[in-house]
């Protein structure tokens, strides 16, 4: 089954309500649990996510639905992927980072950056999942998103050169340039935008904006006093795991530790950080097979494994078995009850 994360939908309850719908009412129609928006580690059929935007535009004669829904999001809604700007150096090495690792937010995404000519980047973004419904909604949110992901890493200025629609432009010509601030083109055989190459090169701006929404990502979990130190790691490498910013260093220094010092502090507590990632890994692992559907790659990469095969070596060493006997195993155990 094609996933999404739930904060695809982040945002979508306060516009559906404002608008005058009922959101509740209108997930629960497509067998979306609203509780689930708030959960940053749930994932939702996304078929059932484009429907639900799709749906809630028609239903409310809201054309520009799309493009209200993606000013109520950012780069927070990629989760885990986030956290590739807060190391990236430079604008392209951070949407090279995003396009990497944006199966972790959903495998039935992808985008491209492609280099037209010495002066222009092509965005492209491309929904790999078939859809029961017309995407024009989810393509425009997509773009929205996009757009002011770009704004937070280079700066309020940013204007693309020209937006491109795989649709029929469904907003005013007014709108589309109040939102983009440029020219668009409907009808065209991609979905995407094009910008000036230099801004690859722009170092990341010094947006505080950014490192607080990565910050209160990593940040968001209950400290345990009794073991406060074997807690803020273990939490740090369950929400660095997708984008193997799983080192030492990494967590070290956002513990503002240096890594000699905390492996030395992690002594004291009978255990290595190279043993706390492992525990993580093998209890991430578990849980996503006994109590999820996710395709096998998909908690590959969830756990920061390259290849679906370190999964399968890691269960053999932690389960004695294969990934699909341990998930077969689950099922028994739930037939049985």
């Amino acid at each position: 089954m094609d996933l999404i994360r739930a904060s695809a939908l982040q945002g979508f309850p306060e516009l559906v309500d404002e608008l005058g719908g009922d959101s509740s009412a209108a997930l629960r129609r497509l067998r979306l649990n609203p509780a689930l928006i708030a959960d940053s580690e749930a994932f939702l059929p996304f078929p059932s996510v484009v429907r639900a935007i799709e749906t809630a535009a028609a239903e409310l004669a809201c054309p520009d639905f799309g493009l209200r829904l993606s000013e109520r999001q950012g780069v927070e809604i990629l989760g885990p992927v986030a956290l590739i700007a807060r190391h990236a150096a430079t604008v392209g090495e951070a949407l090279r980072g995003f396009a990497r690792y944006l199966a972790v937010y959903s495998p039935a995404l992808r985008i491209d950056f492609d280099e037209l000519d010495a002066r222009t980047v092509r965005f492209r973004f491309t929904i790999l999942a078939s859809s029961p419904v017309r995407r024009a909604q989810t393509n425009e949110l997509a773009l929205g998103v996009a757009l002011r992901v770009l704004r937070m890493l280079i700066g309020d200025q940013f204007r693309p050169v020209a937006v491109s629609l795989p649709h029929t432009a469904i907003s005013t010509a007014a709108r589309y340039i109040e939102f983009f601030g440029c020219r668009l083109k409907a009808n065209q055989d991609f979905c995407g935008f094009d910008f000036h190459a230099s801004e690859l090169a722009r170092h990341l701006a010094d947006d505080a904006q950014l490192a607080v929404l990565v910050q209160h990502y990593l940040d968001a979990a209950p400290t345990d006093p009794a073991g406060r130190l074997l807690t803020q790691v273990r939490h740090l490498v369950t929400r660095s795991l997708p984008t193997g910013g799983t080192g030492i260093e990494t967590i070290a220094a956002h513990l503002g530790l240096h890594p000699r010092t905390l492996q030395r502090r992690l002594g004291g507590h009978r255990t290595t950080f190279e043993q706390l990632v492992d525990e993580v890994r093998r209890e991430r692992a578990e849980r996503y097979l006994l109590e999820s559907d996710l395709p096998l790659g998909h908690i590959a990469a969830l756990l920061g494994y390259s290849e679906q095969s370190c999964l399968s070596r890691s269960c053999r060493r932690w389960f004695g078995e294969s990934p699909r006997a341990v998930r077969t195993r689950g099922q028994d155990r739930s037939a049985v009850v």
